[in-house]
């Protein structure tokens, strides 16, 4: 009777040491070393030992375990493995146990066939095994040994029952918890990485409104601005002004704002075009298309709104209907040309055989007069008809002479009515270059025709003059009013190359500065590419490197029939690249305009009309 009461108070110390030591532990291998521990200290137990059953329920492992050496502070026997031996479920005493989930007491082992002899220095004799059961689950088996014989008896086997199921709940709240840490942790990292991908798209998709050529809005129910992108900005307002604010703010009148809002309450899908009012109250067409949103469940959210400027459709539509008018201004051009080529045969004809008839020397005069003005007018026939055509750019080698020669036939009669005199000083001596015929003829037609309308009302003396520097061939196109006195080439004072003559000593121009920009464009070959503004002088200088000449962007007609366009054999320094056409034009007064490379709008692109050159500075 007094060994049963001592054991059952060792017992409850047990459960109260435990009870004390374990709360708020959470690791499983702590908390098994510290029950066999207890156990040992407080039962007066040789061996103890626990074994965990695996999470597929087929394996038990030695997690924890003590003896007299570890009371002792001694190290094991050899032999004896204190951690990682493993028993299949249902092999040996503690296999059987945790598979019946039954605790087993037995007497003596040399007579239960259960008992697996294992080779060790330790000398069992009884032993009592009982399962940790953890709710509906075995989560492992404690393991009491003692060398004497009987030496553990029913009353052991009640009092480690309630340890042993009170330590498998310990157990497996432990692991229950941890499975919670680890799968906490694993929620943390998929939000993590969620959250990450969240907010990578959310940028993209701000980045991607943001920088988007259109105007977008996403309004609410009531029509309210949630958010816009930075393209408000065109119409003067800012991001922070229009927030919250309702949409027909932006509209023209009361009218359209109603008109709008039988579009939103219908929620669906429309385009229209619209006028949008500024912040100053200017009105700009957009074609705005309106789009219902809706969430997952079909809940209506608001209204996407897009709305793309149709003024640069516009602009264009009215440029594609000038160019219309333009070809067949064209078309009707060459008509004109055919019949009046038509009447200028017979005379021709007429006239040449009036030269063959005897007739005084007064007479044969008139009739050549009217030869070479019938010839002259045949020249001015063929360039209408050649301007007419539109071909592909044919590049040969040609003569710049020629192509400046037989433009100047166009301007004849203007000239003389204009009261300009005409120098043309062209150097016979230049080689042939590689170039499209009509696109020179077109070039050169631009600089004259710049020229010319300068000098209207004044008269004066235009001068062509053509020359070679280098690799270059230059023409000059100078008015009375500017007269070239230095040329070199360089920036300035040094030699860099692809700089253009700096011009000094001229006389001040009459009205404003002519346009031409210090940039390059292959709008120069344009047929349109001139202005005019009233009373202006200057002067235009076109370059050219013998060679392969850059290939322009705008087809020109070409002139058929004219066998000096054929490649020729002249000698030039050939296979080297090209600077292009380049253009320079000075404006008067006391200081030197920039150079550069001339572009459509640089010879009076009918864009630039009424517009004061920004590139003369």
């Amino acid at each position: 009777m007094s060994r049963l009461y001592t054991d059952t108070l060792r017992g409850l110390a047990a459960f109260k040491r435990m009870a004390d030591t374990l709360s708020g532990t959470s690791d499983v291998r702590e908390i098994c070393d510290r029950v066999v521990q207890i156990f040992a200290e407080e039962l007066i137990l040789e061996y103890c030992s626990i074994m965990l059953l695996d999470d597929e329920g087929e394996w038990l492992t030695l997690q924890s375990g003590i003896g007299p050496h570890v009371r002792r502070n001694k190290p094991p026997p050899h032999g004896i493995h204190t951690q990682g031996r493993v028993f299949r479920v249902g092999e040996g005493v503690a296999g059987r146990a945790a598979r019946t989930r039954q605790p087993i007491l037995i007497s003596d082992v040399r007579k239960d066939d259960r008992f697996v002899q294992i080779d060790s220095p330790i000398s069992i004799r009884s032993i009592l095994c009982l399962p940790m059961i953890s709710g509906e689950n075995v989560v492992g088996v404690i393991n009491l040994s003692h060398p004497e014989v009987g030496f553990f008896n029913e009353h052991y086997l009640r009092v480690f029952s309630i340890l042993a199921t009170t330590v498998g709940h310990i157990v497996g709240f432990a692991r229950q918890e941890k499975r919670l840490e680890e799968l906490n942790r694993t929620l943390e990292d998929r939000v993590a990485e969620r959250t990450k991908e969240i907010r990578e798209y959310k940028d993209y998709l701000e980045n991607l409104l943001e920088n988007a050529s259109d105007l977008i809005f996403t309004l609410d129910k009531a029509g309210r601005v949630l958010f816009v992108n930075r393209r408000i900005d065109d119409l003067g307002y800012g991001r922070g002004d229009v927030i919250q604010r309702p949409f027909k703010t932006f509209l023209r009148d009361a009218e359209e704002g109603r008109m709008i809002r039988r579009f939103l309450d219908k929620k669906q899908k429309a385009a229209i075009e619209i006028p949008l009012r500024s912040s100053q109250g200017a009105v700009e067409e957009y074609l705005c298309s309106f789009s219902p949103l809706h969430d997952t469940h079909g809940t209506f959210l608001g209204t996407l709104v897009i709305g793309k400027s149709v003024a640069e459709k516009k602009r264009f539509e009215r440029k594609l209907a000038q160019a219309e008018k333009l070809a067949s201004l064209g078309e009707l051009v060459a008509g004109i040309a055919h019949e009046l080529n038509n009447k200028l045969v017979p005379i021709l004809a007429y006239s040449e055989l009036l030269q063959l008839s005897p007739m005084g020397e007064r007479d044969l005069k008139m009739v050549r007069t009217i030869t070479d003005a019938a010839l002259g007018a045949k020249s001015v026939v063929e360039s209408l008809l050649g301007f007419a055509r539109q071909e592909k750019p044919k590049k040969e080698k040609i003569s710049l002479n020629d192509v400046m020669t037989n433009t100047l036939t166009v301007f004849k009669y203007r000239l003389k009515t204009e009261g300009i005199d005409l120098n043309l000083a062209l150097d016979r001596s230049l080689p042939r270059t590689l170039a499209d015929y009509r696109q020179m003829e077109q070039v050169f037609l631009n600089l004259v025709k710049n020229a010319v309308q300068s000098m209207e009302g004044t008269g004066g003396t235009l001068t062509i003059r053509s020359s070679r520097a280098d690799e270059l061939i230059q023409f000059d196109v100078i008015d009375e009013d500017i007269r070239p006195v230095l040329h070199h080439e360089g920036g300035g004072e040094g030699d860099g190359p692809g700089a253009f003559p700096l011009l000094r000593d001229r006389q001040r121009a009459r009205g404003r500065d002519v346009g031409v920009q210090p940039a390059g464009g292959d709008g120069l070959f344009h047929p349109r590419s001139h202005h005019r503004r009233g009373g202006e002088g200057g002067a235009a200088r076109v370059r050219r490197r013998v060679g392969r000449p850059r290939s322009p962007g705008r087809p020109a007609a070409r002139r058929r029939g004219r066998g000096d366009a054929s490649p020729a054999s002249t000698g030039h320094p050939g296979g080297r690249g090209t600077r292009g056409l380049r253009g320079l034009l000075r404006r008067g007064g006391d200081l030197p305009a920039p150079s550069g490379i001339v572009r459509s709008r640089d010879l009076g692109h009918p864009d630039a009309q009424g517009k004061r050159d920004s590139s003369v500075r």
